[in-house]
C-alpha cells in the first residue's frame, strides 16, 4: 500500500531539502580555492533561499493555488547521464553546476 502524505508534509520535506542544499552550498563556497567556484556556490545559496521562501509562503497560504507552476521547464536530462562529481576544493565550474543539477533533479523527483 502506498504511503499517503498531506500537502503540508510534502511542503515541509521540500523546505528541509532546500535548507539542506543551501547549507551544503554555503559550506562548499567556503572551501573552494577558485573564486569562480566560490561565486557559483554563493549564487546557488541565493537561489535555494528563494526556493525555500517561495515554499514557505505557499505553505502559509500567502500564495494562491497554482502559483508554484511557472510553465513547462525543459529537462535535457543532463544530470541523469553524467556522473555525480566528487566534491573537492579544486572543483571545476562544470562540476559545480553538475552537482547542483543532480541535487535539483532529486528535489524535483521528490
Amino acid at each position: 500500500m502506498a504511503t499517503q502524505f498531506t500537502l503540508n508534509e510534502i511542503l515541509e520535506k521540500a523546505i528541509q531539502k532546500e535548507i539542506g542544499s543551501r547549507l551544503l552550498y554555503i559550506d562548499l563556497s567556503q572551501k573552494m580555492k577558485e573564486q569562480f567556484a566560490k561565486n557559483a556556490f554563493q549564487e546557488l545559496v541565493r537561489q535555494e533561499q528563494g526556493h525555500q521562501n517561495l515554499l514557505e509562503q505557499y505553505q502559509q497560504g500567502e500564495l494562491k493555488a497554482g502559483t508554484l507552476s511557472r510553465g513547462q521547464a525543459v529537462d535535457y536530462k543532463i544530470a541523469e547521464h553524467l556522473y555525480q562529481p566528487e566534491i573537492s576544493p579544486d572543483m571545476q565550474l562544470k562540476d559545480v553546476f553538475l552537482l547542483a543539477a543532480n541535487r535539483e533533479m532529486h528535489s524535483h523527483e521528490l
